[in-house]
């Protein structure tokens, strides 16, 4: 189970942990909430109607990603959900049984956006916002089996008329909802790209622990979790643990992450707290020792997570 799966669960010794030693969380989250409102009524950038915001939000993030960390490969999850899919329906090439159109399709976008090269004041062509919104689709596959299932069809009659699965798939209504939270974060990539040390989609020294938890972004100390909700409630008790938990499972202090932030394109702004005074707040205590806190939250992810709720 990975840390937000068990963090929603509300059982195991990591919930346990955290309800236990970071219970204030109520307060900061009512504080963070109203700073990320300010003036408005309600959020700067709407979702248009029948955007789909899973994947239009996983997009976002592996468009940052591939701003920040460009020499890497975007997913690696989406050429597994590709191949399930040829396979559902038999679509790999019989002198190539592991490929297959989707497979082509997603291997073909992935080396496509990792050569893109974008000014850093322009935005992206439609090509790489479709094909980002593709891996988005695959990346949910790979999470969850009922994403998959809902995909085969479109695969299947993608594959029988010879197109592009994407081209079924993804709405104008996603591409104009992505092509906005780029605009709207780009300023705030350009920023972190001034940075010496990046590292997007980063993971830690438990995350295979925790089931592969990784953060969205890293840059000189400055861990930051990107939310495209437009619900009033952005910062809520979850969305703490979460920050406080990659916090935490950075137990070599490899990333020297000095500051949480929770970035809110959908509300035009940001938030940041210093690390330490994070878990000040959240616990109580008035002075935390980062590497007692890391080794309290190593002893509660050793403990095995409970199976399914019966």
């Amino acid at each position: 189970m990975s840390l937000v799966e068990r963090l929603r669960s509300r059982r195991g010794p990591v919930f346990e942990f955290m309800s236990r030693r970071l219970p204030h969380t109520r307060a900061l989250a009512t504080e963070a909430n109203r700073a990320l409102h300010g003036l408005l009524g309600g959020p700067a950038l709407p979702r248009p109607p029948g955007a789909n915001a899973g994947a239009v939000g996983t997009a976002l993030e592996l468009w940052l990603r591939l701003r920040l960390a460009q020499d890497r490969a975007l997913t690696a999850t989406a050429p597994f959900s590709a191949s399930a899919l040829d396979a559902a329906h038999g679509r790999c090439h019989p002198d190539h049984p592991g490929r297959g159109p989707v497979q082509d399709e997603v291997r073909d976008v992935d080396r496509r956006l990792r050569a893109l090269s974008v000014p850093a004041r322009r935005r992206p062509p439609a090509w790489a916002l479709r094909g980002l919104l593709l891996l988005a689709h695959m990346e949910h596959c790979a999470r969850a089996a009922r994403a998959l299932l809902a995909l085969q069809p479109l695969a299947r009659e993608a594959a029988a008329r010879g197109q592009p699965l994407a081209g079924l798939l993804i709405s104008p209504q996603d591409l104009r909802d992505l092509r906005a939270l780029i605009v709207m974060t780009g300023p705030w990539a350009r920023e972190l790209r001034r940075a010496h040390h990046i590292a997007a989609s980063a993971s830690f020294d438990l995350s295979r622990d925790l089931g592969g938890a990784d953060c969205d972004l890293v840059a000189d100390g400055r861990l930051a979790e990107v939310k495209t909700t437009t619900q009033a409630c952005i910062v809520e008790r979850m969305c703490l643990w979460q920050l406080a938990g990659y916090l935490l499972a950075d137990q070599s202090d490899r990333y020297a992450i000095r500051r949480l932030e929770v970035w809110a394109p959908r509300w035009g702004a940001r938030l940041a707290w210093p690390a330490e005074e994070l878990l000040s707040r959240l616990s109580g205590e008035d002075a935390v020792s980062l590497p007692a806190w890391r080794a309290a939250f190593a002893a509660a992810v050793s403990v095995p997570a409970p199976g399914p709720a019966a």
